[in-house]
């Protein structure tokens, strides 16, 4: 046995939002989706789950865009970490140079 949850179209918030917001239907259909994913993802809590989500294209995002985005900011901040050393050792040096004179 299948079990879904059915929207009750006559539910007191969304009659008042569907007022609220008159003919515009996108914020209606968003609160329906937002609902839906809830269920979707966690049927017996309804508590918002962390996603991984590409805002370029509206969509969820996939594990590799994910993995692919890590690992992108890893060696951009690895390259940031190595020119910190890179300067601070030329800045070492040239103490060094600078007090041996």
């Amino acid at each position: 046995m299948n079990m879904q949850e059915v929207i009750d179209e006559n539910d007191e918030k969304l009659t008042s939002l569907k007022k609220e917001f008159g003919d515009d239907d996108e914020v209606y259909k968003a609160v329906i989706r937002a609902s839906n994913e809830l269920n979707e993802y966690n049927p017996s809590g309804r508590y918002p789950v962390p996603e991984l989500w590409n805002p370029l294209e509206g969509r969820k995002a996939s594990l590799k865009e994910g993995v692919s985005h890590i690992l992108k900011l890893w060696k951009l901040n690895k390259r940031k970490r190595d020119a910190t050393h890179i300067f601070s050792d030329s800045i070492d040096e040239f103490i060094h140079d600078w007090e041996d004179t």
